[in-house]
């Protein structure tokens, strides 16, 4: 297995979100967005270098990318980013990058009619496919073909999928998990770090404007879709699934390593399943 250098880009806010230029009103802090932590942490666990650039901090995150000679550039966006995704890729191939650039997120994967409306498809560029599956990390084939999303867990594929049944007959005492199961369970047992935040808002490529911008660190303790609302305009997107109480211990006690005191939980199943409220306050 060959190492590659590759980036996590998130794509500078629009209009609807953020900063939002046609109110004038700068924001009052910065909660970066989840998949970077989740991106950095699985490429990280398959043994390739990662940076992490928000361009919404970066004085030149195009120059960023070619500086860091990337193998592959891994784009995480939504709806309120397509104009400036698209401004990215054109950029990246008019500055000479030939290498591979991949474009992923909820809008992109799920709802194929808005994306290819608001983002229709970019030359040179790979859109991330929803999979059966629909786990947080089916994407890892895509990007990194004969790899598979149990390896994010940090070890082989074999040994990966042995250690989560451990986990979770440790945890149940169930019998054997089913295949399908097992994918949806990588969530619960994975623990996304956020060594990568000090060069990502830290250094000489910042903007002079958002230096003294307080970050607002967070995490997530569920992930899943409810399909619950009638007005939603995307389908179900993963499974619902629960991280296990010491995975989230083990995430505020890196914060706390990095002198954090004050964390966001930022799903919404945090509230709306009391027994799963209860377990993670007790």
């Amino acid at each position: 297995m060959s190492k590659e250098r590759v980036i996590v880009y998130m794509p500078r806010l629009g209009h609807t979100t953020g900063e939002m230029p046609h109110v004038r009103k700068p924001p009052v802090n910065w909660m970066p967005g989840q998949s970077l932590y989740y991106l950095y942490s699985a490429i990280k666990n398959l043994g390739h270098e990662v940076r992490v650039i928000d361009a919404n901090w970066s004085v030149d995150p195009i120059q960023e990318v070619l500086d860091f000679g990337a193998d592959k550039v891994l784009i995480t966006t939504a709806s309120p980013t397509f104009e400036d995704t698209r401004r990215t890729v054109r950029v990246l191939r008019a500055r000479g990058f030939r290498r591979e650039i991949f474009i992923g997120g909820p809008h992109v994967s799920l709802n194929a009619g808005l994306r290819d409306w608001l983002l229709p498809p970019l030359e040179g560029a790979t859109y991330i496919p929803l999979v059966g599956s629909r786990s947080t990390f089916d994407w890892v084939p895509t990007v990194f073909p004969g790899r598979t999303q149990f390896e994010v867990l940090g070890a082989p594929d074999g040994e990966a999928r042995q250690r989560l049944r451990e986990w979770v007959h440790a945890d149940t005492g169930s019998e054997p998990v089913a295949q399908s199961r097992l994918e949806s369970l990588i969530f619960t047992y994975f623990a996304p770090s956020m060594a990568w935040m000090t060069d990502t808002y830290t250094g000489e490529h910042i903007r002079d404007d958002m230096r003294a911008l307080p970050i607002r660190y967070s995490t997530i303790t569920s992930i899943g879709c409810s399909k619950t609302c009638s007005f939603c305009g995307n389908p179900y997107i993963y499974r619902i699934g629960f991280k296990r109480k010491e995975v989230v211990r083990s995430i505020l006690r890196e914060y706390k390593r990095f002198g954090v005191d004050r964390v966001s939980v930022a799903d919404m199943f945090f509230v709306m399943h009391m027994p799963h409220t209860r377990d993670m306050m007790d």
